[in-house]
């Protein structure tokens, strides 16, 4: 008589065969898990069940080939090895033959599918035979018969019995759990996005910000599109949002548009989420935006389709603006508005206020731009103060330097004492700029760590030197700035405040030969080369690289 190998030592070669078998699945059903995908986010219900038939078969045939291979040239897979176990022949105890491996394996393969509940029969069973041994005419022994056991005791029976009537008690119970909340989507949106690390924090922190006095918030796709749009989180972060509602099956014209957006430099997959975002109409507010960008000349790197609708203008966008309007479409139209120099439209746009502190940045920094754009400069001043204390201090650093390099476009000052045309007319750079400048000063005093944005210490010095009329204390500069191309541009300023223009000269255009031509430093040599040019063919030679810059588009201010 046979003796059975025991039920731990199958279990520890399952394990150990598992750690093997997984990669080999993930490899060999990898083409369409990536067909699954993209079927299920694109809503190809078809394509998605012939992907995931795909995906069981392939798990199911790399399975079986690895275990009738095993047991039919050696009598035993890699885990049993390990463990001293063997698979032999019922009746003669020999290594099984190619059939009898071949249905064994495929049988094993089978019984996942029952939440692996026929293998405990290893513990009911008197010969300690699941399915897929009786059936194959099989039996696991261990090499050394000393090792052997007997059949299940009481105690092994009854804790069998005890799993397997938990294990469909469990099922129930959730397939039970999933018909209900399938029937209630809010309540299954709720229980996916609670507490889940899979998400943006930005998002989740702007969701539970929520100041909005509507009965329902938006949506955190709604919410991720709105931030997306304010520059606020990167394209990853809202792939992540759209994919996971996909996903879940919280499909909506806003999931589509969102994953369009996270993916709009690959022209083809864009076209395909913009189409998908339009199925339900041409007045819904995600099809509405994807027509909208693809109708902007602002710069956006949406290509130009949204379906077969077309691209429709901003004005048509904003006619139905009310406060029910989703903060998403308002953030966009607000910049294609300010980027259009449409600044009355914009200013009626923000009216309707920014119910997330985290969008707070972007409808003042946009308001003060319209204001300023207005030529309402003190508005836009008092903007930017009833603003500031409402902002992160991020968000105000930010802010302060926009208003700081407004002002000094407006009213500015070289080195070299050359005046802009408004100082011209009476306005000191100094006065002009105490105020606004004074904000980003402090800033920068609070909390030096600020000058690691480029941006902020081109306007922090450009301010400095405005508010001390030309004549700023550079070794004060020095220490707070860090080492850095900012300090280059300091030096090519003291050589200029020193009447050392040559010097001054030659240190700008290391600054614009060591930095990208996307940089702002390098924005602000070459505009400071033109105050130092020693003749028109450096102005020349300044206009060229200007015009050769591949870099963005030089936005309202610029």
């Amino acid at each position: 008589m046979i003796s059975s190998a025991a039920p731990t030592d199958r279990l520890a070669a399952f394990v150990a065969d598992l750690i093997l078998l997984v990669p080999f699945i993930s490899l060999m059903t990898s083409p369409f898990r990536r067909q699954y995908d993209v079927a299920l986010l694109l809503g190809d219900e078809s394509g998605r069940l012939v992907a995931m038939s795909s995906i069981v078969f392939g798990a199911v045939f790399a399975a079986t080939i690895y275990q009738t291979a095993f047991l039919a040239l050696w009598g035993a897979t890699p885990g049993k090895r390990l463990l001293g176990l063997k698979v032999v022949t019922l009746w003669s105890g020999r290594k099984p033959s190619g059939l009898q491996s071949f249905l064994r394996s495929f049988v094993w393969c089978m019984e996942f599918w029952l939440l692996l509940v026929p293998w405990l029969a290893a513990l009911l069973n008197e010969r300690r035979r699941p399915w897929h041994d009786r059936i194959a005419d099989t039996d696991v022994v261990p090499v050394d018969p000393q090792r052997a056991v007997g059949p299940p005791t009481v105690t092994e029976i009854a804790m069998a019995s005890s799993v397997r009537a938990a294990v469909v008690f469990a099922f129930c119970g959730f397939f039970s759990v999933t018909l209900l909340k399938s029937s209630d989507p809010k309540a299954r949106e709720r229980a996916a996005f609670a507490n889940n690390p899979y998400f943006c924090t930005q998002v989740t922190e702007a969701s539970e910000d929520w100041l909005g006095t509507e009965a329902t918030p938006p949506s955190r796709l709604d919410v991720a599109l709105a931030l997306f749009g304010a520059d606020a989180i990167a394209e990853r972060c809202l792939e992540v949002e759209a994919e996971y509602a996909l996903w879940n099956g919280m499909i909506s014209p806003s999931a589509y548009m969102a994953k369009a957006l996270a993916r709009a430099d690959e022209a083809d997959v864009y076209i395909q989420y913009a189409r998908k975002a339009c199925e339900k109409g041409a007045k819904e507010p995600a099809c509405q935006l994807g027509r909208l960008l693809s109708g902007s000349d602002s710069g956006s790197a949406a290509p130009a389709a949204a379906g077969s609708l077309g691209p429709i203008e901003v004005d048509e966008v904003i006619k139905g603006f009310s406060t029910s309007t989703p903060l998403y479409l308002r953030v966009y139209a607000m910049r294609e508005l300010v980027a259009a120099s449409r600044f009355e439209e914009a200013l009626r746009v923000s009216e309707f206020g920014s119910p997330h502190r985290k969008l707070g940045y972007f409808f003042a920094s946009h308001r003060a731009q319209a204001l300023w754009g207005l030529h309402r400069q003190s508005e836009a001043r008092l903007a930017v103060q009833s603003a500031n204390e409402g902002l992160s201090s991020a968000q105000r650093t930010a802010l302060a330097r926009w208003l700081c390099s407004a002002e000094n476009a407006t009213v500015g000052s070289f080195a070299d004492g050359r005046m802009s045309p408004a100082t011209d007319r009476g306005m000191s750079c100094a006065v002009a700029a105490a105020q606004s400048c004074g904000l980003l000063r402090r800033a920068v005093e609070r909390d030096p760590t600020e000058l690691e944005d480029a941006n902020t210490v081109v306007a922090w010095i450009r301010g400095e030197e405005c508010m001390a009329s030309g004549r700023p204390d550079v070794a004060k500069m020095r220490r707070l700035l860090p080492e850095s191309e900012g300090q280059l541009l300091l030096s090519g300023l003291e050589s200029s405040l020193s009447g050392d223009v040559v010097e001054a000269r030659k240190r700008y255009r290391r600054l614009v030969e060591e930095t990208e031509d996307d940089s702002p430093f390098w924005f602000e040599a070459q505009a400071r080369l033109v105050t130092v040019a020693e003749n028109e063919a450096d102005l020349e030679a300044i206009q060229k690289r200007w015009q050769d810059s591949e870099s963005g588009e030089p936005g309202w201010l610029r």
